[in-house]
Formats: structure tokens, sequence, C-alpha cells
């Protein structure tokens, strides 16, 4: 949502007014632009976090993005993210492990790491190995879901899953229901709920090609 705004700011700034149609069309879709994003003020533990929870991204996003009148929200939405994983999530924190006994050296470096990360899984993630908010490295094949299905923060693991999982608009689901709507017809009023889900199911697996058709089925 910033990049699109950042995007129609530009394209409002370049627009001449000589052009009244075509300045008045940039400007309405700023307008509305702004409004929407000003909403997600209100939704941190989602759009937010959503950002937030991507592990190329974490605090460097925000800190980057969210500068001069915005500075002042990231205090705010790092500790409405931080309550939503308190309440919600850090049961599922790892518990701290025997560990063997440590030379005086390994001992110094365990407590200097520690305080680096603040201690609980949450900051430990946000803040990133360095203790300041750098992002894993974005690549062309990076996969966030591989990446937490192998992250050793459970927590905050099972927060991503549950969030990340969210669509990011009704599109699908719009077409789930337009699909179904061809599914039902006149002929076939009768079918059960449950038959009804797995023809969906089956039928949104084969187009995304998650299963193959059985050629010569008898």
């Amino acid at each position: 949502m910033e990049y699109l705004l950042e995007h129609l700011e530009e394209l409002r700034a370049k627009t001449p007014e000589s052009e009244p149609r075509l300045w008045e069309s940039v400007n309405n879709a700023w307008k509305k632009m702004k409004k929407y994003y000003a909403l997600t003020d209100k939704s941190h533990q989602i759009y937010a976090a959503a950002t937030l929870l991507n592990p190329t991204e974490r605090m460097s996003f925000f800190r980057l993005k969210w500068v001069d009148e915005l500075e002042s929200w990231q205090q705010v939405m790092e500790d409405t993210c931080r309550e939503v994983w308190q309440l919600d999530y850090s049961q599922f924190a790892r518990k701290e492990e025997q560990q063997k006994k440590l030379s005086d050296y390994e001992e110094w470096r365990r407590r200097a790491r520690k305080k680096l990360t603040g201690g609980d899984e949450f900051t430990q993630y946000i803040m990133g190995i360095d203790g300041e908010g750098t992002a894993t490295e974005l690549t062309d094949n990076f996969n966030p879901i591989a990446w937490w299905s192998t992250a050793t923060y459970p927590s905050m693991r099972q927060w991503a899953f549950d969030t990340l999982s969210c669509p990011a608009t009704s599109c699908e689901c719009e077409r789930a229901f337009s699909s179904t709507k061809k599914l039902i017809t006149p002929e076939r009023n009768k079918l059960q709920d449950d038959t009804i889900e797995a023809l969906e199911c089956l039928k949104a697996w084969f187009d995304r090609g998650l299963i193959e058709r059985e050629e010569n089925v008898q």
C-alpha cells in the first residue's frame, strides 16, 4: 500500500492541471488510497504485522518508510504487535533448554547475544541477528513460508502462518462463490455441503497444478 500511495503522490505532482480530466482522475485515486491508508492505523495487528512477519522486511521496512510525521507510529505499531504476540502466541515460545557446561568465553558470548536480542522471541525476530532490525536478504527464489517452516521462533512462526495465510483481497473468495454458483444448477440442487466443498477444492487444486488428471480412468 505504501508503494501505491507513493506512486500516486508522484503521479499527482507530475500531472499538469492543464489536463483537468487526467488530473482529477489521479487526484481522486490518491484521495481514496489516502483514506484507506489512514484506516491501517487501526489495524497494525494485521496490516503492519504482515509486513513485520516478512523475514525480508522486519523492522527495517518501517525505519526506512515510516519517517518524518510517521516516525512516531513506529513505536505504536511495535507495541501493538507485541501485545498481540504476548496475548495469543507467547505461550508457544521455546523454553530455555538445559545447556551443557560452557567455558567462560562461551558463557560470555551467550550473555552478549541475549543482551543484544532482548531475550524474548518477539524482540529476537524483529531486531534481526545484528540487533538493528536488519532483514533477511531477499533473493529471486525466496519463500517466506519455507523460511518460517524452519525458523527457530516457534511462537512467531505460528503467528506468521496465521497472518500470512490471510488473503490480501477478497477476489479469490468471490471467484469461489462464482464457481460454486455454476456448480449448483437446477438439476443439481440437492448436493450436500461436503460434496460441494470437495468438488470446489478439487477444481481449485487442479487449476493450480497441485493435482493431475488420471489417464485411462475406467
